[in-house]
């Protein structure tokens, strides 16, 4: 199964107008996929990705993580109706030993919590609402962080920090 998912994100990105270039041609055609499904909602997608130094990372975790924060973006932005703000912007780079991926978008409603765990809105819990959580599993494997901030203006802001290993001398 894997392997037939990079295969359709690696065709993907050879047949879509949009033609992301992070540095890892697996996230390139997953973000291709995402652009034009934002594109389709009427979402902008502003994309500051570099990800060619950031090999320590499991494609499968990469797009796991992007793949979650994306789709949870461009659904809550596509709600919105100020044109200004049906966005998603996402950004990554190194800040000392740390590769930084930050998502941002807009939002209609007040995402619904109990605790430190967010609760879906569709009716599927089954299926719908583990996006957080599997992004959770994936950054911990790395010993990552993330932070969540919900400001009064109704901008969602998830950061996640990865750090970089150490390099082993031979």
């Amino acid at each position: 199964r894997q392997i037939a998912y990079i295969e359709d994100l690696t065709g993907y990105i050879e047949e879509s107008t949009y033609r992301p270039e992070t540095g890892n041609e697996l996230l390139d055609g997953l973000l291709a996929q995402k652009l034009q499904r934002a594109a389709d909602m009427s979402v902008k997608m502003n994309l500051c990705i570099d990800m060619r130094d950031v090999d320590f990372i499991e494609d499968m975790d990469l797009c796991m993580i992007f793949s979650n924060a994306i789709d949870n973006g461009i659904e809550a932005a596509s709600k919105v109706e100020d044109k200004e703000r049906r966005r998603v912007h996402i950004k990554t780079g190194r800040f000392a030993n740390f590769l930084t991926i930050r998502f941002e978008n807009y939002f209609l409603e007040m995402p619904k919590r109990i605790g430190e765990t967010y609760i879906t809105t569709k009716r599927n819990t089954t299926i719908h609402g583990i996006g957080i959580k599997n992004i959770k599993r994936c950054i911990s494997k790395y010993d990552g962080t993330i932070n969540i901030e919900i400001t009064e203006n109704k901008l969602f802001i998830m950061t996640i920090l990865l750090p970089f290993p150490e390099k082993q001398d031979l």
